[in-house]
C-alpha cells in the first residue's frame, strides 16, 4: 500500500474517532436522568455502599443480571455527578463496540467496508442514543460483539488460551443480560459457517461453555436470588405466543426503521441480497488492490469470503433477535441495540459498494474511460451519495444533541420512548430542580423525603441525585398508603428522623389529569405544595413536592449517648408509654435497635422487670427480635429495627417500685453481651429503660 493510500486511511480513522467522541460527549447530560437509568444506578449505589456481600447482587433480586451495576459501582465513585459518570461507562462500551466493528468488518470485507461500517455506527441514531445513556444496552452490544470476535479468533486457532478467553467473554455477556443466552446455541452454527473443520475440536468449545457457566453461577450465590417459590404459571397457548412474537418482531422492525433511518435499513436489505450473489464469484473489487499480500493470504485461508462473513453476521443478529423475543414480552429500543449491532459490518460493506459504484457513475454517464474522469467529479458524486445516506441520521442526531424534546421519537407499540425520555412518568425533566431545593433544605435542617415505592422515578432518581446519608433521609411508601400510616409502623431511619423533628417531604409524579394530586391530598390531609414542575409536551406528567404535617408520639425516647451491646448492636432508643401498673397487668414497650455492622451471631433479647436486685424478677419475656421474624443474624449495617414487647407482671407481686431492664445473650451459651456507654464499660450487661410503680390488683 502506497503512502498516499495509507495517509488517507489514517485521516479517515482520525476523522471517525473525532466524530465519535464529539457526538458521544457533547451535552452528555442534556437529556435528564430517566427511570430506566435510575434503577441500575441504585443497584450500583447499593453495591458501592455494600453493608455485606449480598448487596452486590441487588440486580439479581430484581430479575436482572449484575455485571452492569458492578461496573457502575466503582465508576460513579469517580465523580460527584453520578449520572455523568454512569453515562461515560456507556461511552466507553460504545468505544469498544466501534473498535470491534471496525476490526471484524476489515477482516471480513476489507478496509473500505470497515470505514463505512464505522461511519454508520457513529451516525446511527440508535447507537448514538444508547451510547449516551446509563443503560446496559451499550455494554451488552460490546460484549456480544466481543464474543463474536473471540469466536472468530478461536476458529482460526482453537488453542487453550483462546478457549479460555472465549469462555470468559461468554460468561461476561451472560452476566449482562439473559437475552444473550440464545447465542450459546448460535455459536456452533457460526463455527460451521466460518470454518467447519474446527468442529472436530468440539471438546474445546465445551470447555469454553463450562467456563462461562462457572462465571454465570455467581448469581446463584445469593440466598435471596430465587427467593419466592411462586406457583407454576399456566402453560402458554402456542397461538398466543406466536402472535406475541409477530407483534414484537414488527415493533422491532418499525423501531429499526425509525432509529436507524431508512437509508441504513435499505442498505441492509440490499446488502443481504447482494452478499449472497457476491459470494458466488469473489470479494470486494477494492480488496485485491488495497490489501497487502499478507492480508490477502489471511483472507484466502480463513473462510473470509463475502457470503460467509455475511452469513456469520446475519446468524449472530438472528440469534440476538430470538433472545430478545424470548426474554422480553415487550421489547424496547434498548433491546434493538443488541440485535442490530452485528449487522453493521454488512451495512458497511453495502455502503462501501454503493460509494464505489457512485464513483464509477460519471464514467458510465459520459461513456468515458474511468481514468479520464476528473477525480473531483468522482469524489463529488460519491459525497452526494454518502450525504443522502447519512442525512436523515445526522438530522436526528443533531436534535438529540441540542434539543431532545424535538426528536422524532418512535412511539409505536411497546416503544413509548417519548414518554420514557421526555414527558412521561419515567422522564427526569424537573427532577434536578426539585432535588436542588431538597438539598438546600437539608443544609438548614434534617429532612425526610418520601416517594412511592415503585422502581424508576421518582424513587430511584431521588436516591441517585440526592444520595443517601444521615441528612436527608430517603424513604419509600407503598403507592396509595398515607405517610402517617407508614410512620405509625414506627420502623426505619425515616421514623427516627421524623420523630425527632425532621421536616417531611413527599415527591409525587402526577399525570396531566391531576388524579394523583387529588388522591394524595385525600390520603394526606394538610399536605402543602412547595414546588411543582411540568414536564415538556402536550400531555405531560408533572412532579409535585409536598411538605407534610405529622405529630410524633410523645413517648419515644432516643438515647444520646446510646448504649452499645458488644461491638455491633446499639440500643438507639425506646418507648415506655406508662409507668404505673397493677399487679397482673402487662407492661408494653418498644425498643429501637441499630446495627453498626452485621452481628456475628443470633442473639436473644431479654426483657425483665426486677426489683433492686436483678435476680428478683416479677416479669420476664425473652425472645428473638421482632418475635423471631428479624433475628440479629439478618441485621445489616445501618438497619434500625423496631422491636415491641408485652411483659406480664406477676399477679401476686408486692406493690412497689421496679425497674425494666433489657439486654442480649447467646441462647446456646447463655452468655450476655457486655454493655458500653460512650465507649466505656459500665460494669453491667443490661440497660435500665426506667422505673415503674406496681400497685395492688
Amino acid at each position: 500500500m502506497n503512502a498516499k493510500v495509507m495517509w488517507s486511511w489514517r485521516s479517515a480513522t482520525l476523522a471517525i474517532v473525532t466524530l465519535f467522541l464529539a457526538t458521544r460527549l457533547y451535552n452528555l447530560t442534556l437529556l435528564p436522568l430517566s427511570g430506566s437509568e435510575a434503577t441500575p444506578l441504585t443497584w450500583a449505589l447499593q453495591a458501592q455502599q455494600a453493608r455485606d456481600w449480598s448487596d452486590w447482587l441487588a440486580a439479581v433480586r430484581e430479575a436482572a443480571q449484575p455485571l452492569h451495576s458492578w461496573l457502575l459501582a466503582p465508576v460513579i465513585s469517580l465523580s460527584l455527578d453520578r449520572v455523568l459518570a454512569a453515562r461515560l461507562l456507556s461511552v466507553a462500551s460504545g468505544t469498544i463496540t466501534l473498535a470491534l466493528v471496525v476490526a471484524l468488518t476489515q477482516r471480513l470485507f476489507g478496509r473500505p467496508a470497515a470505514c463505512a461500517a464505522a461511519l454508520v455506527y457513529v451516525c446511527a441514531p440508535l447507537t448514538l442514543l444508547y451510547d449516551r445513556l446509563a443503560l446496559p444496552a451499550a455494554l451488552l452490544a460490546a460484549l456480544s460483539f466481543l464474543v463474536l470476535w473471540c469466536l472468530q479468533a478461536w476458529c482460526e486457532q482453537p488453542s487453550t488460551w483462546r478457549t479460555g478467553v472465549l469462555g470468559i467473554a461468554l460468561g461476561l455477556v451472560l452476566l449482562t443480560s439473559l437475552q444473550s443466552l440464545t447465542l450459546l446455541f448460535v455459536v456452533p452454527g457460526v463455527v460451521a459457517l466460518w470454518r467447519p473443520a474446527v468442529l472436530r475440536r468440539w471438546w474445546s468449545l465445551v470447555n469454553a461453555y463450562l467456563l462461562a457457566g462457572l462465571l454465570f453461577s455467581v448469581v446463584f450465590t445469593d440466598p435471596l436470588a430465587g427467593i419466592v417459590a411462586a406457583p407454576a404459571p399456566e402453560p402458554p397457548v402456542p397461538a398466543a405466543v406466536a402472535t406475541d412474537w409477530i407483534t414484537n418482531a414488527r415493533s422491532l422492525a418499525a423501531a429499526a426503521w425509525a432509529y436507524l433511518t431508512w437509508p441504513f435499513v435499505a442498505l441492509l436489505g440490499g446488502t443481504l441480497v447482494a452478499a449472497g450473489a457476491a459470494g458466488l464469484w469473489g470479494r470486494l473489487a477494492t480488496e485485491h488492490t488495497e490489501r497487502s499480500d499478507a492480508e490477502k493470504r489471511v483472507v484466502e485461508t480463513s473462510s473470509g469470503s463475502t457470503w460467509r462473513g455475511g452469513g456469520v453476521c446475519l446468524l449472530w443478529a438472528a440469534g440476538s433477535a430470538i433472545g430478545v423475543l424470548i426474554n422480553e414480552p415487550a421489547s424496547t429500543a434498548a433491546n434493538l441495540v443488541f440485535v442490530v449491532t452485528p449487522t453493521f459490518p454488512l451495512v458497511g460493506w453495502g455502503l462501501a459498494q454503493l460509494i464505489a459504484a457512485s464513483r464509477r457513475l460519471p464514467a458510465l454517464v459520459s461513456r468515458a474511460e474511468p481514468i479520464a474522469v476528473n477525480a473531483v467529479v468522482q469524489n463529488t458524486v460519491a459525497g452526494i451519495v454518502l450525504g443522502v445516506c447519512i442525512a436523515p441520521a445526522v438530522g436526528w442526531d443533531w436534535s438529540l444533541l441540542t434539543a431532545p424534546t424535538s426528536v422524532a421519537w418512535y412511539v409505536g407499540p411497546g416503544f413509548p420512548d417519548r414518554a420514557r425520555y421526555i414527558e412521561g412518568r419515567q422522564s427526569g425533566y424537573g427532577l434536578g430542580e426539585i432535588v436542588d431545593r431538597l438539598r438546600a433544605a437539608a443544609k438548614r435542617q434534617r429532612v425526610v423525603v418520601f416517594t412511592a415505592d415503585t422502581a424508576g422515578l421518582p424513587r430511584d432518581g431521588v436516591r441517585v441525585l440526592l444520595g443517601d446519608g444521615p441528612n436527608p433521609v430517603l424513604a419509600a411508601v407503598p403507592p396509595g398508603m398515607p405517610v402517617a400510616e407508614r410512620l405509625a409502623q414506627r420502623v426505619g431511619r425515616e421514623y427516627r428522623a421524623a420523630s425527632t423533628g425532621a421536616t417531611l417531604f413527599y415527591l409525587l409524579d402526577d399525570d396531566y389529569t391531576g388524579t394523583g394530586d387529588r388522591e394524595f391530598r385525600r390520603a394526606n390531609p394538610g399536605a402543602r405544595v412547595v414546588q411543582q414542575v411540568v414536564k415538556p409536551g402536550n400531555v405531560s406528567h408533572r412532579l409535585i413536592l409536598y411538605e407534610l404535617l405529622w405529630q410524633p408520639p410523645g413517648d419515644d425516647r432516643w438515647l444520646d449517648p446510646a448504649p452499645r451491646f458488644g461491638e455491633r448492636i446499639v440500643l438507639a432508643g425506646y418507648a415506655l408509654p406508662a409507668t404505673t401498673y397493677r399487679a397482673g397487668d402487662t407492661v408494653r414497650f418498644t425498643l429501637f435497635w441499630e446495627a453498626l455492622a452485621m452481628p456475628a451471631n443470633s442473639y436473644t433479647v431479654f426483657t425483665h422487670i426486677v426489683g433492686d436486685d436483678p435476680a428478683q424478677k416479677i416479669g420476664q419475656r425473652d425472645q428473638l427480635p421482632v418475635a423471631g421474624k428479624h433475628p440479629t443474624s439478618t441485621w445489616r449495617r445501618g438497619d434500625l429495627i423496631t422491636d415491641s414487647y408485652a411483659v406480664p407482671i406477676d399477679p401476686h407481686v408486692q406493690p412497689g417500685s421496679y425497674r425494666v431492664i433489657v439486654g442480649l445473650y447467646r441462647l446456646d451459651t447463655l452468655e450476655r453481651l457486655p454493655m458500653t456507654l460512650d465507649g466505656e464499660p459500665v460494669g453491667e450487661d443490661f440497660y435500665v429503660l426506667g422505673k415503674i410503680v406496681v400497685t395492688a390488683p
